[in-house]
């Protein structure tokens, strides 16, 4: 991984304990199924069902956390408050935006940087 990479695969490489297949297994994973989890967070938001998007974006943290990307993982934090406590969800938008780029970006990176059949 270079130094601008939007990812950081330091605690999926720690949970593989050296298996690299592993790794590879996990961001392919990642990469084929990022795209549902994203477009499921933006149809929840039009229709603002937020007590589905918040167990959507809840779920989708953990992958954000493994393949290492801190600041939408902390946007998902704050977007799961938001739509739990039903205060601020004008923001609701914005965030989900802002997830869905971060994570578009780490993909087509991730998918240069380890590429594999789709």
């Amino acid at each position: 991984m270079d130094q601008k990479a939007p990812y950081d695969l330091q605690y999926l490489n720690e949970l593989s304990a050296g298996d690299h297949s592993f790794v590879l297994e996990m961001i392919k994973h990642f990469c084929s199924n990022a795209g549902d989890s994203l477009d499921r967070m933006n149809d929840l938001t039009t229709k603002q069902d937020w007590g589905s998007l918040r167990e959507v974006v809840h779920k989708f943290a953990s992958n954000l956390n493994l393949i290492g990307l801190h600041e939408a993982a902390a946007t998902s934090v704050r977007l799961e408050y938001i739509t739990e406590n039903r205060e601020g969800l004008d923001q609701v938008p914005d965030l989900v935006a802002g997830i869905r780029a971060s994570v578009e970006m780490a993909v087509v990176k991730l998918s240069e940087d380890y590429p594999f059949e789709k």
